[in-house]
């Protein structure tokens, strides 16, 4: 490959690894400074000592090298998500590379995230600010996001039709 052409692609791979950094952080908030952090244990990510660790999903298909996470923190009356991807494999870390900061929850709503659906798609990460509610599916959101895993990004929603399984409900 000539020097001209290794220019080109230097530039090219810049100029997009630019691009998904930029547009990761929207929905950040005063957690945006997280972004591009790394972490080998999500229950001690730096930053988050003043929040519980609620739970953590494996968004990406179990047999890819490019594990993505999606781990949700609470305290009071606030959120965090944080989604991740596997960058080094043989240390098991992860880079943060996205995070919705969601403050100021009402009494009765909660985060949700990984058991979302929107009408009868399937296959899709969305995460929702959601009414707690004494059924099966909770169905009243107020927010809603979408986890694109091509752009590594979260991406804001219309919540209409989404429900969210309310695992506790008939136990």
């Amino acid at each position: 490959m000539n020097l001209l052409n290794k220019y080109c692609l230097t530039i090219i791979f810049s100029v997009t690894v630019f691009s998904v950094a930029a547009q990761s952080g929207k929905y950040a908030g005063s957690l945006q400074k997280l972004i591009g952090h790394t972490y080998t244990n999500e229950k001690k990510i730096a930053g988050f000592s003043t929040y519980q660790y609620r739970q953590g999903d494996v968004i990406s298909d179990l047999a890819d090298a490019n594990t993505m996470t999606l781990d949700l923190f609470v305290k009071k009356n606030a959120a965090a998500i944080i989604y991740s991807q596997l960058t080094d494999t043989v240390s098991r870390t992860y880079t943060i590379v996205d995070v919705i900061e969601v403050k100021n929850i009402p009494t009765g709503w909660e985060v949700r995230s990984a058991d979302c659906q929107q009408g009868q798609a399937e296959g899709e990460i969305l995460i929702a600010l959601v009414k707690t509610q004494n059924k099966a599916y909770m169905t009243i959101v107020k927010k809603a996001w979408r986890c694109n895993r091509d752009k590594l990004r979260f991406e804001a929603i219309q919540p209409k039709g989404i429900k969210c399984i309310n695992e506790g409900f008939g136990e």
